[in-house]
């Protein structure tokens, strides 16, 4: 039995890993990945060595990274890419690090349900749960846009299975980690750790038998975040994320009846993968005489309350990693499980009921995700595969080329997909967000260069442009358009009859 769970526990976290790994750079090497988020996280996490964290992209963002966010984590995981960097490309690295935040949830959770299964089909059963879980409805809706904020709740599981497991070190190890990933991740911990503590009060009428570091880490950590934002704000004054996402200028000047109506309207019929599980842990909590199992629906409130004003589209539609807080409540159930074991000496719960539990959130909500609309990529188990094997080498030999003949280009205009490979090399003026270049780019570009995924947004502008001369980089999807004869100083640029798009 032993050798089986932890064979289980191994593969629990491999499985989802390796799906998002191979996602991210089937994403990569397809040409659907995006400068400000994939290339600039991959840039991050491998070359951050200057203090504060500097952000690639002079003019286009602010000098430092601790202008949005003050992330630490990204110190240590560049020093370790240092010594792994012979033979892992950035793109892997960051690959793997954001596969890894998947893998982690399943862990935690077969972790947290290990004590309640007694033979090998039933640890079978929570396996292929466990395994699930990073698939459900948010989780799969952050993939598209992969970010570090995933780390979150991976961590928060991670230390909520450790310490309910009786491994209090390993937990404050774990919270430790989540309180470097940006500054606000001590609010996350707080907000969940604190709801824990309230229920237990209300169970048990008394607090002196509630483990007192429980209490100091939901307080540290909000003392930390406290303090960590007042330096934010003092030393690294400059994006205000909260103003520009949310709130507004003048704040809440946004806000209308027309516009509630159509967040209501969009989250009813978008979001059922959500809200259907949330609010289904309330008849399942007295179901199992579990209150604990509400704790997160509870101690998520603020963020839905925030996110329902947003002035920007995505968080105001909880799409993609805006996310992020509800994949810890549609994972909880089987740590609500072990937290009431563990602080009330309650007998254990039927596993019957455990796993029935687990399918009325999770999976439920990895069904009902599928025919969802407002992500970025709305069937990301499309690329879970290994597709990106077949052009990867091209694609970089490409790449290589580019940036060997940069010289040739003049002025140019680059695709999100290639600024990703390239984001330490741009200039503010060779890239538009969402491939939306404002005039004076387009009037001055002399070429064009980017992948055929993007060729139906850059047709457009290589027709206004009337450039005469187009080229595929040998081997690869990736195009040139330019005033340029290009053949004349490389053969790696075939000529190609000017391309369509369908």
């Amino acid at each position: 039995m032993s050798i089986l769970k932890y064979s289980f526990r191994l593969l629990s976290f491999l499985i989802p890993t390796l799906l998002v790994t191979n996602y991210i750079l089937n994403h990569y090497y397809s040409g659907q990945s995006s400068v400000l988020d994939t290339g600039w996280f991959t840039y991050l996490l491998t070359q951050s060595t200057s203090l504060p964290v500097a952000n690639p992209l002079k003019g286009l963002l602010d000098d430092s990274y601790f202008t949005t966010h003050l992330s630490l984590f990204y110190y240590p995981l560049s020093l370790l890419y240092s010594l792994v960097e012979t033979f892992i490309s950035p793109q892997l690295y960051f690959a793997l690090f954001m596969g890894s935040l998947y893998g982690m949830i399943a862990l935690a959770v077969f972790l947290a349900g290990e004590q309640f299964v007694s033979d090998k089909w039933t640890l079978m059963i929570l396996f292929i749960m466990a395994t699930l879980t990073p698939l459900n409805g948010v989780a799969l809706g952050t993939i598209g846009f992969p970010h570090i904020e995933i780390a979150i709740p991976a961590l928060l599981l991670l230390s909520v299975a450790l310490y309910f497991r009786g491994n209090r070190y390993g937990s404050y190890f774990v919270v430790i980690a989540l309180l470097m990933i940006r500054e606000d991740a001590g609010f996350h911990l707080f907000g969940l750790f604190i709801t824990l503590i309230v229920f237990y009060y209300f169970i048990s009428k008394e607090l002196k038998s509630l483990p007192k570091d429980l209490l100091y880490m939901a307080l540290f950590s909000l003392l930390f975040s406290i303090v960590v934002i007042a330096i934010q704000k003092i030393f690294f004054a400059g994006d205000n994320a909260l103003e520009r996402i949310y709130l507004g200028q003048p704040h809440f000047a946004h806000l209308s009846f027309d516009f509630i109506q159509d967040r209501v309207e969009f989250f009813f019929y978008n979001r059922s993968y959500l809200y259907l599980p949330m609010f289904l842990l309330i008849p399942l909590a007295f179901w199992n005489r579990n209150p604990f199992l509400v704790v997160p629906l509870i101690s998520t409130l603020p963020w839905l309350l925030l996110s329902s004003i947003a002035i920007v589209a995505m968080p105001h539609s909880l799409s993609n990693y805006y996310a992020f807080p509800f994949i810890t409540l549609l994972a909880w159930p089987i740590f609500a499980f072990l937290i009431n074991s563990s602080l009330t000496n309650s007998r254990p719960a039927k596993v019957s009921k455990i796993f029935i539990t687990i399918a009325s959130t999770t999976l439920l909500s990895t069904a009902l995700f599928i025919g969802t609309v407002g992500h970025v990529d709305n069937t990301p188990w499309r690329d879970f595969g290994w597709e990106y094997l077949k052009k990867k080498e091209s694609i970089q030999s490409a790449i290589r080329e580019v940036i060997d003949h940069k010289e040739l280009f003049g002025e140019t205009l680059y695709d999100e997909a290639m600024s990703s490979f390239m984001v330490e090399r741009l200039g503010k003026d060779e890239y538009g967000y969402l491939n939306d270049y404002f005039q004076p780019q387009k009037d001055k570009a002399k070429s064009i260069i980017f992948f055929a995924s993007s060729l139906s947004d850059i047709e457009p502008l290589f027709k206004e442009k009337s450039f005469p001369y187009t080229y595929r980089v040998v081997k690869s999807d990736i195009l040139i358009a330019s005033e340029y004869r290009l053949e004349e100083y490389s053969d790696a640029f075939v000529r190609i009859p000017l391309p369509q798009s369908h």
